[in-house]
């Protein structure tokens, strides 16, 4: 099943963002699927060194940078 998310603007909500790379097809390392199913289920804020590791990922698999709250 593919969840479709509005990938043609900036991403808010670093969860959103998270899905988005999770159902790309862009290949991840192990560290980097924890990280994100982590910040999908829990949702708490990131820090600033998360937010750009999250902005590092999203570059990687081609989607819009991260410019919500840490």
């Amino acid at each position: 099943m593919k969840i479709e998310i509005n990938t043609s603007k900036p991403f808010t909500d670093h969860r959103e963002a998270c899905l988005a790379i999770l159902n790309s097809n862009c290949k991840i390392t192990r560290k980097a699927g924890q990280f994100l199913g982590g910040e999908v289920v829990y949702g708490k804020p990131l820090s600033e060194a998360q937010c750009k590791w999250l902005n590092e990922i999203l570059e990687h698999a081609k989607l819009p940078k991260y410019i919500g709250k840490q």
